[in-house]
């Protein structure tokens, strides 16, 4: 009895089924002169490795065969459907849809999958989605990206602040709308993000940082708000620590509104100081009255102290100590240092105005009080008729480098 006879059920094996098609071939090609020799050049089984369906088909696979079997398969992936993703989803099928996956499904096909693995919040998933999220088709993208937001981990984190900077504007709306759900256990990852080489990935991170309350957050804004090569970075850095309320950020906040060469981080850093409040440098000065070189300048100087103390109360450099009028002039290092401790403060500033030929000199200085020391020093000249703009110029000079 025969095989088949033993087992009707079964159908031909390769050996039964090659010699026919090889003959079927052969008698085609003889019209052409044509041979079937050498036309079934054979894969090994080690080329197939791990597939029991391909070692049951025994030690040699012809091509042709094997093309076929590539087709079928590679036709039934195409095959695939949204609906049929979708009742995989519900069923929780989800190792099917990553089946799908593997090979090379239609757009709509990889939309639906990233929407089920974001509706089966499936651990095992996180990897597929990631994937999504660099597919070549936006709508792919966004999809990935509202899924990946049902998820966490630093995985998860990367991925969508890598969307921040996506050329489509509705992958990267996303992904800084979800970056503005996440927790403080994204911090590190955020902190990371601060030296992408993407400007976008930067912008969005500042943004996130500024809304969390983390104690390193702060001097990172800072840093990412001084040294910062794109200027919307900056921008957004100073914005963020007014949001976060970092009161240490004055002094750096004062430095950017004054030296800053983007005007709109300069002016950001104004607004970020008026919403702060508060005094920029925490301390405590006193103005005394400045020294006039002969007495028809005594009334440039009285007019360079006034101007001295309106320019630190109205930019609230400090707190500014007063002094009764018609105190008395100090000529040195020496009495400014007695006159600050007679007011008890921390600095003095100070200024003289001279005239030589027609010149006006006026020089201004800053010295602190505990130790002694010159912290500062400013110099203008001018016309006498123009004392007044000199005045300014000089005031204008101390404001400005005051740190």
């Amino acid at each position: 009895m025969s095989t088949n006879e033993a087992d009707p059920g079964r159908g031909p094996t390769v050996d039964e089924v090659l010699p026919k098609r090889c003959a079927k071939a052969e008698g085609r090609r003889s019209h052409t002169g044509a041979s079937c020799e050498g036309e079934w050049p054979t894969y090994r089984r080690s080329r197939l490795a791990g597939s029991a369906a391909a070692a049951s088909l025994g030690e040699a696979i012809p091509i042709s065969l094997l093309g076929i079997l590539l087709a079928v398969a590679v036709a039934a992936g195409c095959g695939t459907t949204v609906d049929d993703v979708h009742r995989w989803g519900r069923r929780g099928q989800y190792e099917q849809i990553r089946q799908v996956l593997s090979g090379q499904p239609p757009e709509p096909v990889r939309v639906a999958a990233a929407v089920e693995f974001g509706a089966g919040h499936c651990p095992f998933a996180i990897p597929d989605l990631v994937m999504l999220s660099r597919d070549p088709s936006p709508r792919v993208r966004l999809a990935a990206v509202e899924a990946l937001g049902r998820y966490a981990g630093r995985e998860v984190y990367t991925a969508i602040l890598g969307r921040c900077g996506d050329e489509n504007q509705a992958v990267s709306d996303a992904a800084g709308r979800i970056l503005r759900t996440w927790g403080d256990e994204s911090v590190d990852v955020l902190i990371e993000a601060l030296a992408d080489r993407n400007y976008r990935v930067r912008v969005a991170a500042v943004q996130v940082l500024g809304s969390m309350r983390d104690a390193r957050i702060g001097h990172v804004l800072v840093e990412r708000a001084r040294r910062d090569d794109n200027s919307l970075v900056r921008r957004e850095a100073v914005r963020s620590l007014a949001d976060s309320g970092f009161s240490l950020a004055r002094p750096v906040l004062y430095e950017l509104s004054q030296c800053d060469p983007a005007p709109e981080v300069a002016l950001e850093a104004e607004r970020a100081l008026a919403r702060l409040g508060g005094f920029v440098f925490p301390c405590k000065l006193v103005v005394m009255p400045a020294v006039a070189g002969a007495k028809d300048l005594g009334e440039i100087a009285g007019l360079l102290s006034r101007r001295i103390e309106e320019g630190f109360v109205g930019r609230r450099l400090c707190e500014v100590l007063a002094v009764q009028s018609g105190g008395k002039a100090g000529k040195d290092a020496a009495a400014a240092t007695l006159f600050g401790r007679a007011h008890q403060a921390d600095q003095v500033v100070w200024g003289q105005v001279d005239s030589r030929e027609g010149q006006l000199r006026i020089q201004l200085f800053r010295l602190d009080v505990a130790s002694g020391r010159l912290l500062q020093q400013e110099s203008c000249e001018g016309y006498e008729e123009e004392g007044e703009n000199a005045v300014g110029t000089a005031v204008e000079q101390m404001l400005s480098r005051f740190r």
